[in-house]
């Protein structure tokens, strides 16, 4: 008879089907020869009266109806074939040949019939995760979570959420919708230029400064981004030298033979549009400033090239520019000059040194800036040298004195002795010093006095002042005189230095400028000054900052005639000749905000304006929301929601707001609906194939590139579906066909939230080890995805992914940190889904590892023979084994029952070569019980198993099975529905594809989406 739990089988059409033994001879027979076979071993426990699992075959006796009842004709010859009914000596060998060969004709026979048929479908709603994937494409990005508020989803078909079937939308449901739709509208921002963009949080209602506000923050972030990458950074050399030689090699183009600026640019490995501001502030006299003259002047004297040598650039050139470049980045030094300056007036003193190491003598200079030196007065105090290896500190005018005092008695005692030489050299040195000593204490302005030990000096002046043999450094201080009465025409720079002595009559680059503040002379150096601040900012955030400045430039004004603000830098215009086009218009329309959001009230042009963008940012919201092109109609439908909103008096933002929340709760959205409804059969259109394919591999809609493929039709075209689709497996979202489709299949799905061992017992199964099991198996299959790898791979592979703490869960060595990485573990029984710790744990018991959940999962999950659920009679593991001390004793004793053991003599050999995986997926020599562990066990089929290597090459032999079971999981996911008969030739053409292109995952996927199912659609 045929045991109850046929009905339990699955529909194996093609495992049951292909996996036959084909060499069996053909026995021509008919319906009425089966039927006899029939009546004499089945209809007796499958007949009219209280039939064995409700199945009543007698029924079917004049007529098998195969079509109609091919799920039960396919339960039936998957039940005899494979030997589990009816019992056994109830059918002789003959007719079971007999009836298997004709059952697996006749229903071959009628899968092919209408192969290809694309099944009957319930439309689908998004699902969950699909919601706020959906969610996260429209928002750019961000991760609302909002479908935490959803009811749960359920299971179908083959076991995935994504089924029609099960896809239930109830009132409640269509609340939580509408509740997420205000939800994300409160966080748009709608602007006519930009459109409907979402912020992280709630926007709220926002009055016209606001408005403003915005616009004019997302310029500022807008120009800092796009310019970022291009700019140099703190650090960077500036290659000064190498922009001023192309400019001279251009300026005497007609000698270099130099061609255009870009060409030099590209020659030289330059910017060519910092190489075109270098040469625009070379060659143009203002804006004026002394500061970027001294760079400009510099580089303008620079002497042409030899004619005898004229593409040769002579050493007075390259000395000078050296020279240029030494001062031009003198302002940019460690010294800050650029930040200090605006901040250095006279009110307090500055001080300054000098190292002076093996000199004899430190210059003071006092410079006039080339402005004249009226009121330029400054006192230098605190005049101290610093001597000897103990870094001895003395006033330097008290030394002099010693100095001079012990020069005057050497000079006498030089006398003396008639020694020329030394008297020369010490007249020398006491002229110097009464000379300088004669300047300390005394004031520039009659009448008045000072510290004996300071000088009080007016610029230009450089003043030498000897030092002793062992002086380390020279320190002082300077403070301009704010109480004389021309101090506020006082400009001044000092420095102290054992040097070269710059001319105190110019402009001493780098050094500090010192000024009365809020005079004229004060306004006039720092404007000129803000120039080459400007041109040569000395910070790479000061760089970024004068290109966020474009928005406030005159347009009259450019860069490049007769104003710049920087050498290094982008206008407008140069900035968008950089960056691609979806950039460019993007910037087109955040002007168009900050002009129209400027004025607090619009005017009836500009309001028009405001209202035609608003629309227009609304249909192609839809038309991203329902994933494909709007009607005119639809147009007009959203142009009225606006329009009636604006009438209830709510303002722009707040009306566009509620058009966004009626799109978000349409159909359009809510569901993946297609549009023909026609009964029959039809070709699904571009766009509704471009979701097709999004929602299969990604979980979530298309994006640009596919929706304009849809869009135009050309995704129809063979050609341009594969490469969209390998496109999408190579893509970053292709995870999310690891999580959804693997996981749903292979049950790890949720694995990082829901798993929970005993705590107690396995305290070190922690949150963070819990998500590194699940991040290392969708690691694992994104890259199986990603990479183009074979199948097989889940299976076989020897490699995983890893962190530093999972692998020391599983103790494998030498792995730090907590980025995950490829790891070859072939040596450490690991490797595929088999040893992965998710896995071995989900099909485990909270306190002990379950040989029977493991095997179980194995023959459903990975061969796709599942066991029926045991019978209601059946008695519980600890009752049937009180005896038993082990669990393989248990569970022995357990399948010594008839009604067990025709289950658990497939189930339990395939788990049991898992025993030394303990329940949070660490290998083990002792179970629980502290026993050794026994992973040695005999298949239904004969097969000696000894561990995950022995199971893996068991399973390696049952590719096909494997291999089927993979591509009917795929079309299920795919299709949204149950695997039907007509799908068998689709099967059987998917594993024929991987097995010719080295079972490479990507094969199997693209002959299903070329497939005539998922091209197609019927309706009833």
């Amino acid at each position: 008879m045929l045991h109850r739990s046929v009905l339990f089988i699955p529909i194996l059409l093609v495992t049951g089907l292909l996996l036959r033994a084909e060499s069996a001879p053909a026995i021509p027979a008919g319906w009425n020869d089966i039927a006899v076979v029939l009546e004499e071993s089945c209809y007796h426990c499958h007949g009219p009266e209280d039939p064995e699992a409700n199945l009543n075959l007698e029924a079917l006796h004049g007529d098998p109806a195969l079509f109609a009842q091919y799920e039960i004709w396919t339960k039936v010859e998957h039940a005899i074939a494979s030997g589990e009914m009816p019992p056994k000596k109830k059918l002789p060998p003959h007719a079971k040949t007999q009836l298997t060969t004709w059952l697996h004709g006749e229903l071959d026979k009628v899968a092919r019939a209408n192969a290809g048929d694309p099944g009957l479908v319930t439309v689908r709603r998004l699902t969950n995760v699909e919601y706020d994937n959906t969610i996260r494409a429209l928002t750019g990005g961000l991760d609302l979570n909002l479908s935490a508020d959803f009811l749960p989803d359920g299971g179908g078909g083959e076991g995935f959420s994504n089924v029609g079937d099960v896809l239930f939308v109830s009132p409640q449901q269509l609340d939580k919708y509408l509740s997420a739709a205000r939800k994300l509208a409160d966080q748009a921002t709608i602007l006519p230029g930009t459109g409907v963009r979402f912020q992280p949080t709630r926007v709220g209602m926002r009055g016209p400064e606001q408005l403003r506000d915005q616009a004019e923050q997302a310029l500022y972030v807008w120009y800092q981004k796009m310019s970022a990458e291009h700019l140099p950074k703190d650090g960077d050399d500036l290659l000064e030298d190498d922009y001023l030689l192309a400019a001279w090699r251009h300026k005497h183009q007609d000698l270099t033979g130099a061609s255009s600026l870009p060409e030099l640019a590209k020659q030289n490995n330059l910017n060519p549009i910092f190489l075109q501001n270098w040469w625009n502030m070379l060659n143009t006299p203002t804006p004026q400033s002394r500061f970027l003259d001294l760079t400009r002047h510099a580089w303008r004297d620079l002497p042409p090239p030899d004619p005898a040598n004229p593409k040769e650039i002579p050493d007075s050139v390259r000395k000078a520019v050296t020279t240029i470049q030494t001062n031009d980045r003198s302002w940019r030094d460690d010294r800050r000059v650029q930040r200090r300056q605006q901040d250095s007036d006279g009110i307090r003193p500055y001080p300054f040194s000098a190292d002076t190491h093996g000199k004899s003598q430190v210059t003071i200079v006092l410079g006039q800036l080339d402005d004249g030196n009226r009121g330029d007065h400054v006192l230098f105090s605190n005049l101290t040298l610093i001597r000897g290896k103990n870094k001895k500190r003395e006033a330097y005018q008290p030394w002099l004195q010693r100095r001079l005092e012990t020069d005057r008695q050497a000079l006498q005692k030089a006398t003396t002795e008639n020694n020329q030489s030394a008297i020369d050299s010490l007249k020398k040195r006491i002229t110097q010093a009464e000379t300088l000593l004669a300047k300390f204490g005394k004031h520039t302005v009659p009448g008045k006095t000072t510290e004996p030990t300071a000088l009080y000096l007016q610029a230009p002046i450089a003043l030498s002042l000897p030092l002793p043999e062992d002086n380390l450094r020279f320190e002082a201080r300077g403070q301009l005189d704010l109480r004389h009465p021309d101090a506020d025409f006082a400009s001044t720079q000092w420095l102290a230095t054992t040097g070269p002595v710059p001319d105190p009559n110019k402009i001493i680059p780098g050094e500090l400028i010192i000024w009365k503040r809020s005079t004229p002379a004060h306004n006039l150096i720092m404007k000129e000054f803000s120039v080459m601040k400007q041109a040569f900012p000395d910070e790479y955030n000061r760089r970024l900052e004068e290109i966020t400045r474009n928005p406030n430039r005159n347009p009259d004004n450019p860069p490049g005639k007769n104003f710049y603000p920087g050498v290094y830098y982008f206008s407008d215009t140069q900035l968008k000749s950089i960056l691609p086009p979806a950039e460019q218009e993007n910037f087109l329309r955040m002007q168009t905000d900050r002009r129209l959001t400027r004025r607090t009230k619009l005017d009836p042009k500009d309001a028009i304006e405001w209202d035609t963008s608003v629309q227009r940012h609304l249909h192609y919201f839809a038309s991203l929301a329902w994933r494909r092109p709007i009607t005119d109609g639809e147009k007009s439908h959203v142009t009225t929601l606006y329009t009636e909103a604006l009438k209830r008096d709510l303002d722009r933002e707040s009306a566009a707001r509620e058009v966004v929340v009626r799109l978000l709760i349409a159909p359009d959205f809510i569901f993946k609906l297609e549009g023909s409804t026609k009964p029959g059969e039809h070709p699904i259109t571009g766009p509704e194939l471009a979701t097709r394919l999004a929602y299969f591999l990604w979980s979530s809609p298309p994006d640009h590139q596919l929706r304009k493929a849809g869009a135009d039709g050309s995704l129809l075209k063979p050609e341009v579906l594969e490469s969209e689709t390998r496109r999408l497996l190579k893509d970053r979202r292709a995870a999310n066909l690891a999580r959804e489709f693997a996981g749903q299949w292979l049950q790890f799905h949720a694995f990082d939230k829901n798993t929970t061992p005993d705590p107690t017992k396995f305290p070190e199964f922690t949150g963070d080890l819990r998500r590194d099991m699940y991040r290392e198996t969708t690691e694992f299959f994104t890259h199986l995805i990603r990479e183009d790898r074979p199948v097989t791979d889940i299976l076989l592979a020897d490699y995983t992914f890893l962190n530093e703490r999972l692998a020391k869960h599983y103790n494998i060595p030498n792995i730090t940190g907590s980025e995950f990485r490829k790891v070859s573990v072939s040596n450490h029984q690991r490797g595929g889904v088999l040893g992965m710790g998710s896995l071995l744990t989900k099909t485990s018991f909270p306190q002990r590892t379950s040989p029977v959940l493991r095997g179980d999962w194995l023959l459903h999950a990975i061969l796709g023979t599942p066991t029926p659920p045991p019978p209601a009679d059946v008695p519980q593991l600890d009752d049937s084994a009180s005896k038993a001390t082990t669990l393989r004793a248990k569970l022995e004793a357990h399948r010594a029952a008839a009604a067990c053991a025709s289950c658990h003599d497939k189930i339990d050999p395939l788990g049991f070569a898992l025993e030394a995986y303990d329940p949070i997926g660490r290998l083990r020599t002792n179970d629980e019980s502290g026993v050794p562990i026994d992973n040695r066990a005999t298949t239904a089929d004969g097969t000696d198993l000894d561990g995950m290597d022995s199971l893996k090459k068991y399973l390696g032999t049952r590719n096909a099975q494997f291999q089927t079971l993979l591509s009917r999981k795929l079309i299920g996911y795919s299709l949204g529905r149950s695997v039907q008969p007509t799908d068998k030739v689709l099967i059987e053409t998917m594993v024929k594809s991987m097995n010719q292109n080295d079972t490479r995952f990507p094969s199997a996927v693209l002959t299903l989406v070329t497939s005539r199912q998922f091209q197609n659609r019927r309706n009833e």
